[in-house]
Parts: structure tokens; sequence; C-alpha cells
């Protein structure tokens, strides 16, 4: 989505209000956005200063869409009818943490429900992401309480014997995860579907219509 033809694409993870044309924020802010600690990281939401910063995404930024993602769907709502508002292209990014599977699809289909309200206002500019590297962030798929303990176990090596059984078996449980899911979203949201996988999270992506990875370096 980002080059010199197509465009520019923001992303921004938003628990809050949104600041992503602004790129320092508090380490504390950082880490709790992608930890899922129950916290926000935007103690203030404030609509007004989210359109404001969208209208910088747009014009100053020159971008062409922008991926809003969060926790809350309610301020995620808020600022992605802002985006597209502003002209953008939404890709609205849920960001559930420590679900299990069956929460996380009530989870994503509750989001179907607000991304679709969004399409009708604004057909064809929005893409709904199913989440974000759930197998680390949410319970379920590898071995570990907490998003910390999935980390660790993850990067510690020698794998036990467990982890390695669980990795094994991580395709086969994404896939048939979003089986289940996708069957649910697609009846509330019948517009684009992604989904932001970890380079280590391997899965079967015909049933979506963008392919999407999370690249890190």
């Amino acid at each position: 989505n980002c080059g010199e033809h197509s465009g520019r694409t923001a992303v921004a993870r938003v628990s809050g209000s949104l600041r992503a044309a602004r790129p320092s924020r508090p380490r504390n802010q950082l880490r709790h956005g992608l930890h899922g600690d129950g916290h926000a990281s935007r103690s203030i939401f404030d609509p007004g200063l989210v359109r404001q910063e969208m209208g910088v995404i747009a014009d100053d930024l020159h971008c062409t869409a922008v991926r809003v993602s969060g926790g809350d769907l309610d301020r995620l709502a808020v600022a992605g009818r802002a985006a597209l508002e502003a002209g953008l292209e939404l890709w609205f990014a849920p960001f559930p943490t420590e679900l299990t599977p069956s929460e996380l699809t009530r989870c994503l289909t509750d989001a179907a429900e607000r991304a679709a309200v969004l399409d009708r206002a604004f057909p064809g500019r929005v893409v709904l992401v199913m989440g974000c590297e759930i197998s680390l962030f949410n319970a379920g798929f590898l071995p570990g309480e907490t998003f910390t303990e999935r980390a660790t176990n993850l990067m510690t090596w020698p794998w036990s014997d467990e982890q390695m059984a669980a990795f094994r078996g991580l395709s086969a449980a994404l896939d048939g995860f979003f089986t289940g899911a996708l069957a649910a979203v697609r009846k509330k949201f019948h517009g684009r579907v992604s989904y932001a996988s970890g380079t280590w999270e391997t899965l079967d992506w015909t049933p979506f219509d963008i392919v999407g990875i999370d690249g890190y370096r």
C-alpha cells in the first residue's frame, strides 16, 4: 500500500486519541498499547483532536489510507469515521488481547458490525483487519498464560516439547480459527477482509481478500 504510485498508508495503533502523525510518545504508553495490560494508551480521547490529526495524515503526510488499531471498539469507530471523512481509506483494525478463541470470534464479529456501518456510509473504502498476531496476543494457540510468557517461550531455545508441538500445529490452529471467525464476520461485513500476521504465523490466505504480514527488522 505504500509506494511512489500507490500513495502512502499511515499505520496507527489507537487505544485512545490518535497521534499517528507525531512519532514521539512516552515509553509507558507504547508499552501499554502493545502489551495489552488493560490500560488505554490514551487516557483522554478527544474526537476533535482525532479529526484534526486525520487531516494531518491526509493533507500534510499525503497518505491515502490509515490503519486505525486499538482495543476499544467505540473509539475505533469514532477514529475510523474521522479518517473516512478526511478522505482516507480506512483499515479498521481491532486489537483484542488475552481472549480465548471463542471470545475472540465474538469480539471480531462485533468489530465487523461497526465496520459495516462505516462501509455503508463510505462504500468500498473500509478494510476490516481481523486482529494482529493473535497467537501471541491471545490465549489458546501457543503455551503461556500471558503475552509475555508466550513471547518468551517463542524466543527461548531450545523449545520444550510442549512448545514444539504447539508450533508445529499452529498453522492448523490458525486456519481452524479463521474458518469459523470469517464465516461469522462475513455475515456482518461485506467489504474486504485482511489479517495482520506475525512472520512466525503461516496460514491459508485463500479466504482473505488481502494478505497482511507484519515485517520486523
